[in-house]
């Protein structure tokens, strides 16, 4: 035990001394050593933030089915049929025309000039779908809206297809 005690006490007379002895040398290793970590922590924050960001986005991606104006309303159950019985979909909400334009009103509520000019409500009836988490879940949301793209009734659909394909 004591001679572990003074091969510590020797190791840190050494250690101080050839500080002493070497001030630049000690401050330069020093100093290399901050950058060189605080850079590697730089990396690894931006790392860990854009994870969680596009983790985070794609959770929130759905799928927006945008309707016909001329929907019969055997088209409209049709559609929603196919939507509730996919297993990957984990719900799905109708918007009305009116409520789009209700929700559009609110949205733009601080932009009453944009509203006042519209005399017709330019905005089509949707279905939101909600698909369940899992690692291949953008896949099951491109897979659907391929499947139901040519489905009568339906004018078009958005889930943000040029945006994942960046990601």
């Amino acid at each position: 035990m004591k001679t572990l005690i003074a091969f510590i006490i020797r190791v840190a007379s050494t250690t101080g001394s050839n500080i002493r002895s070497n001030t630049q040398v000690f401050f330069v290793s020093v100093a290399t050593i901050a950058i060189a970590l605080s850079i590697l922590g730089v990396f690894l924050v931006i790392f860990v933030n854009l994870n969680s960001f596009l983790s985070t986005w794609s959770g929130q991606v759905q799928l927006i089915i945008y309707l016909n104006d001329d929907l019969t309303q055997s088209q409209l159950h049709q559609i929603e049929q196919t939507a509730r019985q996919n297993g990957f979909v984990e719900s799905v909400t109708f918007n009305s025309r009116e409520q789009a334009w209700e929700n559009f009103k609110k949205d733009f509520a601080g932009k009453s000039e944009v509203i006042e000019g519209l005399d017709i409500n330019p905005l089509p009836a949707s279905f939101n779908l909600k698909f369940k988490e899992g690692a291949d879940r953008l896949e099951h949301i491109r897979q659907f809206a391929d499947s139901v793209r040519d489905t009568d009734g339906v004018e078009s659909l958005d889930y943000g297809e040029r945006w994942i394909g960046r990601f």
